[in-house]
């Protein structure tokens, strides 16, 4: 099982991307993981402002909400939010994401 994102500028150009192995988990913990590996490098990159697409309306509204399962990985990424300017946090369809990252 695996994770996968791609940074574009605001032309879409691609900036960078990443796929990377996690251990066996459920979609909502990957798509967690893949926010979290996304926002990492983007503040090591000092990319920002920015724009998050996500696919998985859960990630989004976990955001904002506690959920004792992933409190540590929602906590991460709130705190990377923080270190970036983030212009806006959108659900887009899979279909969309994947038209972007061809």
């Amino acid at each position: 099982q695996g994770i996968r994102g791609v940074i574009r500028d605001h032309l879409g150009s691609w900036v960078l991307g990443f796929t990377e192995h996690i251990p066996l988990t459920d979609p909502l913990g990957a798509e967690l993981q893949a926010m979290r590996k996304g926002l990492t490098l983007a503040v090591e990159h000092k990319l920002s402002p920015i724009e998050i697409n996500c696919d998985f309306t859960e990630v989004i509204k976990m955001l904002s909400i506690n959920n004792l399962r992933y409190d540590d990985i929602i906590d991460e990424c709130t705190y990377l939010m923080t270190k970036l300017d983030i212009t806006k946090v959108e659900h887009v369809f899979r279909s969309r994401i994947e038209s972007l990252t061809s």
